[in-house]
């Protein structure tokens, strides 16, 4: 073993010597475009098996940078400033940042001289990803290579993959969507409208299937990252379904909310929806040179890394919108990436707009979207029934490229704070854990004229258990969804034949409040249904009645 290390030591002080004797400083970066994978095949089998080798360590308290707006570009810190290795990482290979005055192509060079084998490069980054000899572990090679001489830093690469998405028992809890999402989002009125038109939306998934008759002319050219070749395919369906949700054009079973806008598939999941954080950001970087305004990523991992913090700020900062699902384990903390601040987190609805009970929560949702059984297109030009914040997310993104096609001079924050503004008020008033902002409305979102419009946009129990004899709190929840400030507004609660009218507070546009109202269900009365009315009421003409109440059986719960 000693005779081992000896020998490591050996090799790594010719390298670190030939790497100084021989280093060019002004050789340029190697281009994007270029596919830099030419290790041969011991280096394809060493990539076969660290993939099968993630390696579990304590984790970290997470401490994101947050999203810069132009004035704070330079100070957003890098990735060896912001130290998040403690988590999973692929075992096998490491990722290495030159020095400043050293460039990447000669750091590539001399590890290929070296017999290092290169599998990857992100120069907009400054990384490089190598395959370790067998015998060298990742802290070991931190250990000999960080900080030294031309090396700045060394990197671990993350485990990534699908969110596993929910069985179909665990669906049928709640609320089927089918094909009704793109009408509970308010998005089925789109003749007037640019409907995406100009926006590209890049899909980082397991691929898209171009021929799928919803996607057929919605698709630009994309690149496959697991196979470093520009022909991708979808062999798992899921990147398939989520681009038909922001883009599909088949008709109402696979509609999508933005059917002019194009579709840049992005593999960077494998068949079996496994990948790891390089590939990923190379996908972003991709995504953003080939101009996407959108980035939708249904994936996710529980180990936040330095890698993709860079590559989604690189995004961000070149404006950017990135709509990630929260995560499909029904816990309270959202999956990364989507729990970093500047990222558009998404959580999903039912049929019924309340929460999916697999959906993910807490203080970092932003938004949610239909995703219990959502209508969607397939594999070999077939459909299906989707479920999950996977489903939510391109539904999101398809409504974030509708509204931007009719402003196409906002930013990419200005895009996203106006769906958050302008959302149904689900749950509690005001933004909570559960529901974020609410669920998208594009048609608010995206109007031009002025409204006078008052919704009741929740009603339910605290407790949630009607008993004979005793009461329970009913809370409704309204909210102006109109232009202007109300100031007439009355809720009315009505049981049975007995009517209340209570006044409401005035509220600006977006603004909601609650009622709280003791109700009981009397003794004897469990053979005959009782009936619950409540609606919201002002003295001037609504733009639109549907959403004024709600009318509910309130019956002893056996």
């Amino acid at each position: 073993m000693k005779r081992l290390f000896l020998v490591l030591l050996v090799a790594l002080a010719a390298l670190l010597i030939g790497f100084w004797l021989g280093a060019r400083r002004n050789a340029s970066a190697l281009s994007f475009e270029r596919a830099p994978l030419d290790a041969g095949r011991e280096a394809e089998k060493l990539f076969d098996r660290k993939q099968e080798k993630a390696v579990n360590a304590a984790a970290t308290k997470r401490e994101l940078p947050a999203a810069a707006d132009a004035e704070e570009k330079e100070t957003r810190p890098s990735a060896a400033e912001t130290d998040k290795s403690a988590g999973s990482y692929l075992e096998g290979e490491l990722i290495l940042r030159p020095k400043e005055g050293v460039s990447m192509a000669q750091l590539i060079a001399f590890l290929k001289e070296k017999g290092i084998a290169v599998i990857g490069d992100i120069p907009e980054l400054g990384l490089v990803r190598v395959v370790l000899p067998d015998d060298l572990s990742v802290p070991q090679a931190e250990k000999f290579l960080k900080g030294k001489d031309e090396i700045a830093d060394t990197v671990r690469n993350a485990p990534v993959s699908l969110d596993p998405l929910p069985g179909n028992q665990e669906a049928m809890q709640a609320k089927a969507v089918g094909s009704s999402a793109l009408r509970m989002m308010s998005m089925d009125e789109s003749g007037t409208f640019r409907n995406g038109d100009g926006i590209l939306v890049a899909v980082l998934d397991t691929g898209v299937d171009e021929t799928h008759p919803a996607l057929a002319g919605q698709t630009i050219s994309g690149y496959d990252f697991v196979n470093d070749m520009a022909y991708q395919k979808d062999m798992n369906g899921h990147g398939t379904a989520c681009a038909s949700l922001i883009a599909g054009r088949g008709g109402e079973n696979v509609a999508g909310a933005a059917s002019l806008a194009k579709i840049l598939p992005v593999k960077v999941m494998d068949d079996k929806g496994k990948s790891d954080g390089f590939s990923v950001a190379q996908g972003i970087i991709y995504a953003v040179k080939k101009g996407a305004r959108i980035i939708n990523m249904s994936l996710g991992t529980s180990s936040e890394t330095n890698l993709l913090d860079e590559a989604l700020n690189y995004a961000l900062d070149h404006n950017c919108l990135i709509v990630a699902a929260a995560g499909n384990e029904g816990k309270e903390g959202e999956n990364y990436p989507s729990n970093l601040e500047g990222v558009l987190c998404v959580g999903a609805v039912d049929g019924e707009k309340w929460k999916a009970p697999f959906s993910n929560y807490g203080s970092r949702i932003d938004l949610v979207a239909p995703g219990v059984l959502v209508a969607s297109a397939y594999l070999n030009g077939g459909t299906v029934l989707m479920s999950g914040t996977s489903s939510a997310a391109p539904l999101v993104s398809g409504a974030a490229a509708s509204l931007w096609s009719e402003n196409p001079n906002w930013s990419a924050a200005e895009v996203a704070e106006k769906l958050m503004a302008e959302a149904d008020d689900l749950g509690a008033p005001g933004a909570d854990d559960w529901y974020g902002s609410g669920l998208v409305n594009l048609h608010r979102a995206r109007r031009k004229t002025k409204e006078n419009d008052m919704a009741l946009t929740s009603l339910y129990f605290d407790p949630p258990e009607l008993v004979q004899g005793k009461s329970t709190t009913m809370v409704a929840v309204f909210q102006n969804q109109g232009t202007e400030r109300i100031s007439d507004g009355s809720a009315i609660i009505k049981v049975d034949s007995k009517a209340k009218e209570i006044p409401l507070p005035d509220l600006d546009p977006g603004a909601s409040c609650e009622v709280r109202e003791d109700i009981t269900l009397p003794e004897g009365r469990a053979k005959r249904e009782m009936y619950l009315e409540v609606r919201a009421e002002t003295k001037r003409t609504e733009a639109t009645l549907d959403n004024n109440g709600q009318r509910i059986v309130i019956s002893e719960r056996k």
